[in-house]
């Protein structure tokens, strides 16, 4: 268990990180905030469905950012591992 916790542990710093490269730290958000940030992207994914997307279809914009459900649920994924960073730890 102890190499899976190193594992997420580097994966929580990687997202925390990267939001921070974003610009998502510049102003402090509050646990609401952060709550509603992943209700929009699990909302996002829901709505890529009612769009009869495919649970694993990716397409991608004309920017070359990635859309689809999993983009979506990745998100949410990114989302909490940040939290976890900012205030939480993972643990057995």
């Amino acid at each position: 268990m102890k190499g899976m916790n190193k594992m997420i542990n580097d994966l929580v710093k990687e997202a925390h990180e990267n939001s921070v490269k974003h610009g998502f730290w510049e102003k402090d958000k509050n646990f609401g905030e952060v709550i509603a940030l992943m209700h929009c992207e699990l909302s996002e994914a829901y709505e890529e469905y009612r769009n009869h997307r495919g649970y694993n279809e990716t397409y991608y914009e004309e920017n070359g950012k990635p859309c689809g459900i999993p983009s979506e649920l990745a998100d949410v994924v990114i989302r909490i591992f940040d939290l976890y960073h900012n205030g939480l730890s993972y643990q057995k």
